[in-house]
């Protein structure tokens, strides 16, 4: 496994930019505030500069990001930021949801979106509901790939739809959510008997966060609050009141991609030479990653993590 960018034995405190002020924050999945530091990695995006803490915490080991700069901690933000992997996230969300009988039954979906899902649910069947927040983070084309669209707050959809939702999916969101006990009760309350959830989360126990550690980009702090692996998605669903009936993986090659890139500007920066270096180039290379995409979901690994959940 490449090392971590650091597991700094510093603390946490010196690296912190004296204009920004951190706070603690509780896990997501139970509010437990105490923790243990399991990981500390580069941010990404805005926060590429910065190092940020994983922990795990104390009560029921998920792992989450805690501290978090203080706009990031006082206002959690439920719009969604689309990625380029919206497509594929669709793609494979797709393949999960078999034929809608009879036709003409509500899906709706949260988080990341492109319109080919739309498109590729409306063609079996399904009537496509997507929610956001604000009309104007509606992807272009939506409408005219056959989807609809809700807007406004998760309670208020809750109130207004409750029990006519037969299949809720949703894609990269609930990972970035401060709480996620509310989420999965309202969800609970959406659908229609014999409904059912599709999740599709970064996966912590996949191989590209084992191969690139603290540079693997599921990890995408500090906008990710939680970190999954496929036993502790299991516990976090089964508290709530869901019950487990498939998970999966599938590879994610421009995640790995993404972190090999970060790997090799920091190789770099670090002076690494001779055999040290052709070694590490090579586990870094696009063939090598293509083979970790490929294999990875065979064993259980893969980048994608997805669970399908009755209440």
């Amino acid at each position: 496994m490449i090392p971590n960018y650091r597991m700094l034995a510093e603390s946490a405190a010196t690296l912190r930019t004296p204009s920004w002020a951190w706070l603690d924050v509780p896990c997501p999945a139970c509010g437990n505030t105490t923790g243990e530091l399991v990981l500390q990695a580069p941010g990404w995006q805005n926060f590429a500069d910065r190092i940020f803490a994983v922990v795990r915490c104390s009560t029921c080991c998920v792992w989450y990001t805690s501290p978090l700069p203080e706009p990031l901690a006082l206002s959690p933000d439920q719009s969604v930021k689309e990625t380029s992997e919206a497509e594929r996230m669709g793609k494979v969300l797709a393949r999960h949801l078999g034929v809608a009988r009879p036709r003409g039954q509500w899906l709706l979906h949260i988080g990341a979106a492109h319109p080919s899902f739309a498109s590729l649910a409306s063609r079996a069947g399904w009537r496509v509901m997507l929610w956001r927040a604000h009309p104007c983070e509606v992807p272009e084309n939506w409408w005219a790939a056959g989807g609809f669209a809700i807007f406004g707050s998760l309670t208020d959809l809750a109130e207004h739809f409750r029990q006519q939702v037969t299949c809720l999916t949703c894609a990269d969101w609930l990972e970035r959510q401060p709480s996620w006990a509310p989420i999965l009760a309202s969800w609970r309350s959406l659908l229609a008997p014999g409904g059912r959830l599709l999740l599709l989360l970064p996966n912590l126990g996949g191989i590209g966060s084992r191969h690139y550690g603290g540079l693997w980009r599921g990890l995408d702090l500090p906008h990710r609050r939680g970190h999954f692996t496929a036993a502790s998605l299991t516990r976090v669903l089964q508290a709530a009141g869901w019950r487990i009936r498939r998970l999966c993986s599938y590879g994610c090659l421009s995640w790995l991609e993404e972190s090999a890139h970060r790997w090799r500007d920091w190789s770099q920066a670090a002076h690494t030479v001779g055999y040290r270096r052709w070694r590490l180039w090579w586990r870094t290379c696009r063939f090598h990653n293509w083979l970790l995409a490929s294999l990875g979901p065979m064993v259980g690994q893969g980048d994608w993590l997805v669970a399908e959940a009755v209440p």
